[in-house]
């Protein structure tokens, strides 16, 4: 159930790793601080679900230098889950796309886009927005991230079909 998630994932799994990686940006000049700061705000925010951990925004902002496949520095960093994206400012609109996924798996769990007019308040709004809508579906108990491990914790504890409980109590005889 909703309510015993935190203690359903401790006990059951290590608690997953997520990862925001630097948003990729394309933009009119001198913009750039908002792609880093909506990442950095997302760290912040999603620290505070109990079930998981977040790397520190330091740490991922790093990788932009690196010439490695992107799973392989999420094996490196011990990154299980990363929400990676996009911002694109021009004279007339920001948009926003971001994705969540499962590095060992390689699987894309979710993804959400936005997109606002631009302007000066619209910006700090569409900000505001986008990290409440971002954070609520990924981090709620309820919300796209819970669902999806506790489907793998399942997955995992499923009854064994008979045959496979026939093979298994052979092997351990």
């Amino acid at each position: 159930s909703p309510e015993n998630i935190e203690g359903r994932f401790a006990e059951e799994t290590d608690l997953p790793v997520l990862g925001v990686f630097p948003f990729d940006f394309k933009a009119i000049a001198d913009s750039e601080y908002l792609a880093d700061g909506l990442a950095e705000e997302l760290v912040d925010q999603l620290c505070h679900f109990p079930y998981l951990r977040v790397m520190s925004y330091n740490t991922t902002s790093n990788t932009r230098c690196l010439s490695s496949e992107f799973q392989d520095v999420c094996a490196l960093l011990g990154i299980d889950i990363a929400l990676t994206g996009s911002l694109q400012v021009d004279n007339e609109c920001v948009r926003f796309n971001c994705k969540l996924h499962d590095n060992r798996t390689s699987e894309q769990i979710w993804s959400y886009k936005r997109a606002v007019e631009r302007s000066i308040s619209t910006i700090q709004n569409c900000e505001e927005e986008i990290l409440a809508g971002v954070t609520s579906r990924i981090g709620d108990t309820s919300g796209v991230l819970s669902r999806y491990l506790l489907r793998k914790i399942e997955k995992r504890n499923q009854r064994p079909s008979t045959f496979e409980a026939i093979l298994k109590s052979h092997y351990y005889q």
